[in-house]
């Protein structure tokens, strides 16, 4: 399953890159985070490994993340290895990314944000179908919101 927004950004890609690229300014820029904290590997690039808390659904839930693409200026992907909240494993959808791309345009950055992820048939699949979608495209819209907003406040 997939859900995707864009937005052309008013600014080249180095600058919308300087604006996500270190990861602790997460909470500033990807909607519904609350904290980033670094947890092994590199501080940036392909292997470092994350922690975030963010708000879905109502319930704080903790998401631990492992850089999978980090192209500088053209893209970024954050894998999801674990989710948990209270303690407890989330198991409902599997092998989701968040993955934001840059391409540049004659009037600025083309900044396109997407979720993938699978879910097995059942309620996981249902849910995210039904709620799942229209939920995420909510984030997402925030995250291109969020994303302009800190590039022009550079």
């Amino acid at each position: 399953m997939k859900t995707v927004r864009q937005r052309v950004i008013p600014a080249s890609p180095e600058a919308v890159w300087r604006a996500i690229s270190p990861l602790e300014r997460a909470p500033q820029w990807l909607a519904g985070v609350e904290s980033v904290e670094h947890t092994g590997g590199p501080v940036e690039g392909v292997g470092r490994q994350q922690r975030l808390t963010k708000l879905l659904y109502k319930h704080d839930v903790e998401i631990d993340q492992e850089i999978a693409v980090w192209e500088s200026q053209r893209q970024l992907s954050l894998k999801h290895v674990r989710e948990s909240s209270g303690g407890k494993d989330l198991n409902g959808v599997r092998d989701f990314h968040t993955t934001v791309f840059l391409e540049p345009e004659r009037r600025g950055t083309r900044v396109r944000v997407e979720y993938t992820w699978k879910a097995s048939l059942g309620l996981a699949w249902l849910f995210s179908f039904l709620l799942g979608g229209r939920v995420m495209s909510g984030e997402l819209k925030e995250t291109l919101t969020k994303i302009e907003l800190l590039v022009r406040a550079k």
